[in-house]
């Protein structure tokens, strides 16, 4: 066991200093048996838990992406449930009347899977850590909001001729489904992440047929991803291009309408009490009445082109409110 020289007594000259600094960076208590710590020791610890912290925080990540893949997992088996659930062909005929909507909330969760996935990838953490990524996109969002409320409007007006300011709830309703049509360009980016997830099965593929070393994992993900892509493409064509296409919007907003913004309860005496009223002003002195009698049973019932088409009167009358 070597004994310290600058231990006990203080350095008077340079070179005690300089042999008092290297023992202290050289020797070590816990080897000599030193009762007071050197700087090596203070080093030593500090480098201790430096890598006790590092491999906590390694745990915490893995655990955390764990934990989320497990969820993403989950939503996907729950959604792909959902919608084979909402086959044609149940036997449930309670369930019946909720099939559709099983099956469009099922489509909904996928779509919040396949959000996830692709937002999880490092170009879109990259891109969108930016602020100006973030201001560019506000813009054009309120700028779609803004234009697809004026188009909601135009049909609204189409249909029953009058200000579509009355029709608040069915503009609501148009104005989102519009910017579902108008959005729907950027469905390219779920391709485009569908042909780069089907490349990865192919390379598993190609690790199981032995043409490939080192590959990791199943790419259980990718493959989920692929599934849910080709049921929301299919399903979102089939939606854009037959139930909600420009020929049929007139009918969706009248059944819309005659749903949510007609009055089946009114102050007008002159005007059957089963009729349904639009009021036209604040002070209740015209409304537009409609005589028709349209039923919506369920969901599958206003969104179907097949079960949506009903005749649209021509004209809406017009008429004065007389209150008793």
């Amino acid at each position: 066991m070597n004994e310290r020289k600058c231990r006990y007594k203080k350095a008077k000259n340079t070179k005690e200093y300089i042999e008092a600094i290297y023992e202290d960076l050289t020797y070590s208590s816990k080897e000599n048996y030193y009762t007071n710590k050197t700087i090596k020791d203070y080093l030593s610890d500090i480098l201790s838990i430096l890598n006790s912290n590092k491999e906590a925080n390694e745990l915490k990540k893995l655990r955390k992406e764990f934990s989320i893949d497990c969820s993403l997992r989950l939503l996907a088996i729950i959604s792909f449930c959902m919608i084979c659930s909402a086959r044609e062909s149940n036997e449930w005929s309670w369930f019946s009347n909720y099939q559709y909507s099983v099956k469009l909330f099922g489509i909904i969760l996928s779509f919040i899977y396949i959000g996830i996935s692709i937002e999880r990838t490092s170009f879109f953490k990259t891109v969108w850590k930016f602020g100006f990524t973030k201001f560019i996109i506000s813009i054009a969002i309120s700028a779609l909001i803004i234009f697809c409320t004026s188009k909601a409007s135009e049909f609204i007006n189409i249909v029953f001729h009058v200000d579509a300011s009355v029709f608040p709830y069915t503009r609501a309703y148009m104005t989102g489904l519009l910017v579902f049509q108008y959005i729907s360009p950027f469905f390219i980016i779920i391709i485009f992440f569908s042909l780069l997830h089907s490349l990865n099965i192919w390379q598993y593929i190609q690790y199981l047929r032995k043409k490939i070393d080192n590959y990791e994992e199943p790419p259980i993900l990718s493959i989920i991803f692929l599934v849910l892509s080709i049921i929301v493409l299919c399903f979102s064509y089939h939606w854009l291009t037959y139930d909600f296409s420009e020929n049929e919007y007139p009918y969706k907003v009248y059944r819309l309408a005659h749903n949510l913004d007609f009055n089946s309860k009114h102050p007008c005496s002159n005007i059957d009490e089963n009729t349904k009223v639009i009021f036209l002003d604040s002070q209740y002195n015209k409304v537009l009445i409609d005589e028709n009698s349209v039923q919506t049973r369920n969901l599958e019932s206003f969104v179907n082109k097949d079960q949506s088409g009903i005749p649209i009167p021509k004209k809406f009358n017009i008429v004065s409110c007389k209150l008793d």
